[in-house]
């Protein structure tokens, strides 16, 4: 097995939550319509998508919540956002949970 072999096998799938999906267009809403910046929405909403494309390489690299020790759901912060996803190691799976505003507190949401 050569090196391009191993790591297509080493790339995690990335399944996004409903919740997820319904945060991260509040987000976008908010700031393309009620602070009138769609250029800026746009471009958060990618740089977004791209970090969490990246998770599917190495999702462990992120902190991992010390609330959830046990169920291993990590923070990655992108931006002013927390995104919050869960890992599956022996599947290879990534849960994309939640977005928050890093302001708020998202602890007591999850």
């Amino acid at each position: 097995m050569n090196i391009i072999e191993q790591n297509l096998e080493s790339i995690y799938e990335i399944i996004y939550s409903t919740e997820y999906r319904q945060e991260l267009k509040e987000i976008y809403y908010y700031i393309a319509i009620h602070l009138q910046e769609e250029v800026i929405a746009k471009k958060l909403v990618h740089k977004i998508q791209e970090e969490i494309l990246d998770l599917s390489y190495m999702p462990r690299k992120y902190k991992r919540l010390k609330k959830s020790r046990d169920i291993g759901i990590h923070q990655r912060t992108v931006k002013n956002y927390n995104i919050i996803y869960q890992i599956d190691i022996k599947i290879k799976k990534v849960y994309i949970l939640h977005i928050f505003y890093s302001k708020r507190n998202y602890l007591k949401l999850i």
